[in-house]
C-alpha cells in the first residue's frame, strides 16, 4: 500500500508537469478489458493520437471489475473501462448498453426457439468464464435462483465459443464479444432481456489530467458515432 501511494504521488506530480506542458507531452494509463481491445480500443486511439500525437497512452488489461475500481482509486490507472455498475465513488460515464445472449450449439435442443428460456439455465451444461464473477453474467442466474450445470471454465472467450460449437455446452456473452466470430453456433436472446452497461470512469472528473479528460470526450464521442453506425446498419438489414 505504501509504495501504490508513492507510486500515485509520483503520477500526480507528472501529471501536474504534464498539464503545464499542455496536452503536447501528457501522459495516460487507461485500463481496458479484452473485448473492447479488439473493438474499440484501435479505433478511439486512431482518433485521438491523430489529433493529440504527444500524448503517451500506456493500456493495461484487467477482466476484474472489482479490482479495476481499486485501481482507478488507487491511482494506479487514470481511467478504466467497466463492464457492471460502479460500486465505488468514481465519476463514471455510461457508454452504452447492450444485450447478454446465449450461445448454442446449432443441434441443441433450444436452437430451433426465438429465444432461449431463462427457466431452463440449468437445464444443461453451461460454459462458463473465469472472470464471469465480474462482468454481471451470474447475476442473470442468481436473479432467478437457477444454479448452473457448470460443465467448464475457461479462461478464454475463443475457446469457449469452439467448445461450444462441439456441442460440449451452452454459455452466455454480450453483443460486443460476439462479433464476427467464426464458430458455427446461434447467438440467441433470452425471452426475458438481459442487459449489460459498459462504462468509462476516472477517480475524480474535477480533479484529473487535461490528457485524461480529454480522452475520455473522445472515448464517449467515438462510441456515440460507433453506435449510430451499428443501428443503421441493423435497421438496413430489417
Amino acid at each position: 500500500p505504501l509504495f501504490r501511494q508513492m507510486n500515485a504521488l509520483e503520477r500526480q506530480f507528472t501529471h501536474t508537469v504534464n498539464e503545464l506542458k499542455g496536452l503536447e507531452q501528457g501522459q495516460i494509463r487507461v485500463l481496458i478489458f479484452n473485448s473492447i481491445s479488439v473493438h474499440w480500443i484501435p479505433g478511439i486511439l486512431s482518433r485521438f493520437l491523430n489529433d493529440y500525437p504527444g500524448v503517451k497512452v500506456e493500456l493495461i488489461t484487467e477482466e476484474d471489475s472489482a479490482r479495476a475500481e481499486t485501481m482507478v482509486l488507487n491511482g494506479e490507472v487514470d481511467c478504466a473501462f467497466f463492464l457492471t455498475d460502479v460500486q465505488s465513488d468514481i465519476d463514471v460515464y455510461p457508454l452504452i448498453e447492450e444485450n447478454q445472449l446465449a450461445i448454442v450449439p446449432y443441434d441443441h435442443p433450444l436452437a430451433g426457439l426465438d429465444r432461449f428460456p431463462i427457466a431452463d439455465l440449468g437445464k444443461y451444461p453451461f460454459i462458463g468464464m473465469k472472470y464471469a464473477e465480474h462482468t454481471g453474467i451470474y447475476n442473470i442466474f442468481r436473479s432467478h435462483g437457477i444454479t448452473p450445470d457448470t460443465a467448464f471454465i475457461m479462461d478464454n472467450d475463443n475457446a469457449a465459443m469452439a467448445m461450444v460449437s462441439e456441442g460440449l455446452g451452452y454459455s452466455i456473452f454480450a453483443e460486443l464479444v460476439l462479433q464476427n466470430v467464426p464458430y458455427r453456433i446461434r447467438c440467441m436472446e433470452f425471452d426475458e432481456p438481459q442487459k449489460r452497461t459498459i462504462s468509462i470512469g476516472t477517480r475524480s472528473a474535477s480533479s484529473c489530467s487535461r490528457a485524461c479528460a480529454k480522452f475520455i470526450e473522445y472515448t464517449r464521442r467515438w462510441v456515440k458515432d460507433w453506435d449510430a453506425g451499428r443501428q443503421k446498419s441493423i435497421a438496413g438489414k430489417l
